[in-house]
């Protein structure tokens, strides 16, 4: 460490053209330099002798040049992962079971979507105005329930699923041609400002001292 330092002590204070020229020859030196390192580094082996049981590292000469057996078994490795996790992913998808999965957002059943078009097939056929008539020939006919309005035959069509009964009311809104939605009414909030009492000012009573001469 000594003479390295002295060494750039000496180094700065030679004049700037040889200070130029002796980093350009270090700089051109420098590839040979690096080859070198990278030759000796895979020609040494270094290892540790356990056996003597101090524990000291040797260097011993390596008995054939270091190769790239490690990076290439890892990439096999991933290559294996890869096809494998591919291979899953495949037969997950085309199993039986997994076709039929419902959707987390859907809210009726696969009944109530056959239902709801057998109803929508229904609305569309009759004539505008036409009281509804569910078809009892149905298996899955709904049930008919007490009348909700004034019809024909005194009863009205009632479905057995909420979702789907709210559904054949915006349907039969469509048909007759009324609004499928109804906005809120909104009213405008009352301002009413606060009322102000101005202070009442009350000016004290002045009761001037009454004085009285002493008597001899």
């Amino acid at each position: 460490q000594w003479s390295a330092a002295v060494e750039s002590v000496r180094w700065l204070h030679k004049p700037w053209a040889t200070v130029a020229a002796d980093v350009l020859e270090r700089v051109e030196k420098l590839p040979e330099t690096l080859a070198a390192a990278s030759a000796a580094a895979s020609s040494v082996s270094v290892r540790r002798d356990y056996g003597t049981g101090v524990g000291m590292p040797s260097i011993a000469t390596a008995s054939k040049p270091a190769s790239d057996s490690g990076s290439r078994r890892g990439w096999i490795i991933f290559v294996v992962l890869a096809i494998a996790f591919g291979l899953l992913r495949f037969f997950i998808d085309v199993s039986p079971g997994s076709r039929v999965r419902a959707p987390k957002s859907s809210t009726t059943s696969p009944s109530d979507e056959a239902e709801l078009q057998r109803l929508m097939r229904a609305l569309n056929q009759r004539p505008p105005n036409a009281p509804f008539a569910p078809d009892q020939s149905s298996p899955n006919a709904p049930s008919v329930g007490p009348a909700r309005g004034p019809l024909e035959n005194g009863t009205e069509f009632r479905p057995q699923s909420p979702v789907l009964e709210s559904q054949l009311e915006r349907l039969q809104r469509e048909a007759e041609g009324l609004p499928t939605f109804d906005p809120p009414s909104f009213q405008p909030p009352t301002f009413q400002p606060p009322t102000f009492d101005p202070p009442t000012f009350d000016p004290p009573t002045f009761d001037p001292p009454t004085f009285d001469p002493p008597s001899f």
